[in-house]
């Protein structure tokens, strides 16, 4: 007899959610902005995530193994730091990169940053929404392994499991524009400090996030909630300073 994992059909629900709350920024952020920048955007993060991806295949395991060898006290705070500083290398980078390159981008308006932000982020949960409904699609087709879709079988607090991928995109959204928008605005002006407080801030974020991940894992709603609770933390800290940085940015015109 062969065993037919019992897939939720709500998990439907977290990629639903993570495609509509891209959608619905892109689509509240539309008459701002021409479609160019959204598109810029997201080129941008297919460009990094790949980079990303392919220099981590590679090295990640060696870096695991080296920092494995290190004191205790320091091993897992240089490996956390070694995977924020892949995320600010390679994506705050490659924004930095098209900032230079085009031209469109160099002399970006507000609502013109903005959109590039957003087109980073949203692609970013378009694509995570899109294999999440494929897993789960599956998963309830019998068609894969219990353990890859034994996340998907929580039946206790299902709701709470179900949002919490759609609010870490919300956030994720959020801390992508902040920092798009200050890597644009520090070619604009010239000034590389306004770089590296993106580099500081998105390795900071990716660095945290692995911290939590490694260490308490997502295997109860607790340590689900508490990681979301840090993406949340510094995706208002991000909103808090696209607010800020209005100002000095509009007084470029």
């Amino acid at each position: 007899m062969v065993f037919i994992p019992q897939v939720n059909q709500l998990f439907l629900i977290s990629g639903s959610g993570m495609i509509l709350a891209a959608l619905i920024a892109i689509y509240l952020w539309r008459r701002e902005a021409r479609w160019t920048f959204f598109v810029l955007g997201g080129l941008s993060w297919l460009i990094s995530v790949f980079l990303k991806g392919v220099l981590a295949f590679y090295i990640n395991r060696f870096v695991y193994a080296g920092t494995q060898q290190l004191p205790p006290l320091i091993s897992g705070l240089s490996y956390w730091t070694y995977v924020g500083l892949l995320t600010g290398i390679f994506e705050v980078g490659i924004v930095y990169f098209f900032a230079t390159s085009t031209h469109s981008l160099r002399r970006a308006r507000w609502q013109e940053a903005i959109a590039f932000g957003i087109g980073f982020g949203s692609l970013e949960a378009i694509f995570l929404g899109i294999l999440s409904l494929i897993t789960v699609i599956w998963g309830l087709q019998g068609t894969l392994l219990p353990a890859i879709v034994a996340p998907f079988m929580i039946k206790e607090g299902v709701i709470l499991w179900v949002l919490a991928p759609i609010v870490e995109r919300v956030f994720t959204i959020l801390i992508h524009t902040f920092a798009a928008v200050v890597t644009i605005y520090s070619v604009r002006i010239r000034l590389l400090r306004w770089f590296w407080l993106a580099f500081i801030y998105k390795t900071a974020t990716d660095a945290v996030v692995a911290y939590a991940q490694m260490s308490y894992g997502l295997h109860t709603l607790q340590h689900v909630w508490t990681i979301e609770a840090v993406v949340a933390t510094f995706g208002l800290v991000g909103l808090l300073g696209i607010a800020a940085l209005r100002r000095n940015y509009d007084a470029l015109w």
